[in-house]
């Protein structure tokens, strides 16, 4: 069965040299020429059929590397994006540090000072010592 379709690609390939050779002129062919022209197309077909093979392994490869360069992209794209987050983290822990460490003090201390200033202005200044508790001190055994 296989042979009867080798046997048919082989006469098949042929016909195109055949009325190639028919058209130059060469109207006596013999068998030997036949089997010669049939040769040639046999070898045209193997040696197409390796260059066909060689070059669509060439360019699978080439996909391939070119999906392996796309699978590194996302890779690099993931450990940007946690390398960003990573940086983020940090510098919110840095402005949380910074706040908490020397803007509210700063604010406190600047609020204190207008609140001293405000009480000198309306003149209670009294309230802004901090005072000291009655029946306590060094004359809390008399009584008045």
């Amino acid at each position: 069965m296989a042979a009867r379709g080798v046997v048919g690609i082989f006469f098949l390939s042929a016909v195109p040299l055949v009325c190639l050779e028919l058209r130059r002129g060469v109207p006596d062919i013999g068998i030997k020429d036949f089997l010669l022209l049939c040769g040639r197309i046999f070898l045209l077909l193997a040696l197409l059929t390796l260059i066909i093979s060689v070059t669509t392994s060439w360019l699978n490869s080439l996909k391939s590397s070119q999906v392996y360069l796309k699978e590194e992209e996302e890779k690099n794209k993931k450990r940007q994006k946690l390398v960003r987050k990573k940086q983020q983290e940090a510098q919110g822990e840095k402005a949380s540090r910074y706040i908490e460490n020397v803007l509210k003090p700063h604010q406190e201390m600047k609020l204190r000072k207008l609140e001293e200033r405000f009480y000198q202005m309306t003149g209670e200044a009294w309230k802004l010592s901090s005072g000291h508790k009655l029946g306590v001190g060094k004359y809390s055994h008399f009584i008045f």
